[in-house]
């Protein structure tokens, strides 16, 4: 979880999107003195949140273009 959460962590920079840049800010946070089975299913939960969130950058770039 925490190289996933560095890759999209820098993904995200460059997208300048906060919502997004936020969440996996606050999840590497969380992190701190979590037991791996935590930071296992809230990651998985992230993961899911952030899909959402990109799925949606998707469609307003598909609208620009």
């Amino acid at each position: 979880m925490r190289e996933w959460l560095h890759r999209v962590t820098g993904a995200a920079s460059v997208l300048q999107y906060p919502p997004l840049i936020e969440a996996l800010e606050n999840y590497r946070r969380y992190l701190a003195g979590k037991t791996p089975e935590r930071v296992r299913s809230e990651g998985l939960e992230l993961v899911s949140r952030c899909n959402v969130m990109l799925d949606g950058i998707e469609q307003q770039a598909a609208l620009l273009g």
